[in-house]
């Protein structure tokens, strides 16, 4: 069931949990020498950093936007840890340790992004060094709460298979988390299910909505049994076209269907546009419906076969409020209870 509603979201994008072993720093004197300490472990690797906050374009730092840094305390005493400056932001924290051992220390971020760029930062402790990247957006790359898939973080969808399905799982929600990550001039937003999966989607400024994923669209029904690991960009939705406009996804290699080697892609059709559609017992308009027909060739084949088939609905100012799979005269249904939009 996991691997189903990971690869759900594939359909239809930053705060992380921390833990570790802290130890009391105090900014109160007493401490004659300064703190020394090390930003690696004893292979010489550095320690992840947690990094939080949005970066965007052109707005200044606030208190949200931090960085929680793991080091490894060797000597008590006052300690300054700090960034260079970059794409015109900084990190710093200074005070006093009291103790040896592990500890975390929150560097808060200052300055205004000027490009929507992914910035690399070296972190300084003395005499130890480590670095990590942050990527800044464009304020109009995030979209806006009137798309037709808003990628605005903080918005929630909440989803029912109907009818549930035969392990008995029928609900879940899918949130943007505020996590992005920049691919070919494009800022994609990371979506997590409460199931712990996560996918990621961008738009541009000419109206196609892209999906990053290993798998082509109808994976989380486990149409195959592997996949390549590496990521594919493709478009999953335009708003700016008529209707039986037509367009395929890149191909996606080193599938296996059936027993059988190949690889696979989507072709996207939008079927209908200023749909009226009921969902969740809600009526809604400005819907675009979008079948996606899904096509298998094996390893020295000649020409593809579709194997499966479906229809996604994309309502204006909601995002994805139902999927429907399969052709049969009981398709699968994933339908939106209810969303909050940011």
């Amino acid at each position: 069931m996991k691997n189903i509603l990971n690869l759900l979201l594939i359909l239809c994008c930053s705060s992380l949990l921390f833990t570790a072993c802290k130890k009391e720093f105090s900014y109160e004197s007493g401490f004659s020498g300064p703190a020394e300490g090390t930003l690696t472990n004893t292979a010489g690797n550095c320690f992840d950093p947690t990094i939080n906050g949005n970066y965007i374009k052109d707005t200044i730092l606030n208190d949200s936007n931090y960085v929680l840094m793991n080091v490894v305390i060797t000597k008590p005493g006052k300690y300054k840890i700090y960034t260079d400056t970059v794409n015109g932001m900084w990190f710093i924290d200074s005070g006093y340790v009291q103790t040896i051992g592990p500890a975390v220390v929150k560097m808060k971020g200052y300055g205004t992004p000027i490009l929507p760029i992914t910035s690399d930062f070296v972190v300084t402790m003395g005499s130890s060094f480590c670095g990590f990247a942050i990527a800044v957006i464009d304020g109009a790359s995030q979209g806006t709460s009137n798309d037709y898939f808003p990628t605005t973080s903080g918005s929630v969808w909440n989803y029912r298979f109907v009818p549930k399905l035969p392990s008995g799982e029928e609900f879940f929600t899918s949130t943007v988390n505020g996590n992005t990550q920049i691919d070919n001039n494009l800022t994609y937003f990371e979506f997590e299910t409460d199931y712990g999966g996560f996918a990621y989607y961008a738009k541009d400024a000419n109206g196609n909505y892209y999906s990053m994923s290993t798998t082509s669209d109808f994976d989380y029904i486990s149409v195959f049994t592997d996949a390549p690991q590496t990521g594919v960009s493709y478009i999953f939705l335009k708003d700016n076209v008529p209707e039986t406009t037509t367009w395929d996804s890149p191909e996606f290699p080193d599938v296996t269907y059936n027993g059988q080697k190949g690889k696979t892609k989507i072709t996207f059709t939008i079927d209908k546009k200023n749909l009226s559609y009921t969902v969740g017992g809600q009526a809604l308009t400005d819907v675009i419906k979008v079948k996606r027909e899904m096509f298998f060739q094996a390893t020295g084949a000649s020409a593809y076969t579709k194997i499966l088939e479906g229809y996604n609905y994309y309502a204006k100012g909601i995002g994805l409020v139902d999927q429907e799979i399969g052709n049969t005269s009981t398709p699968q249904h994933v339908q939106a209870q209810s969303w909050t939009i940011k």
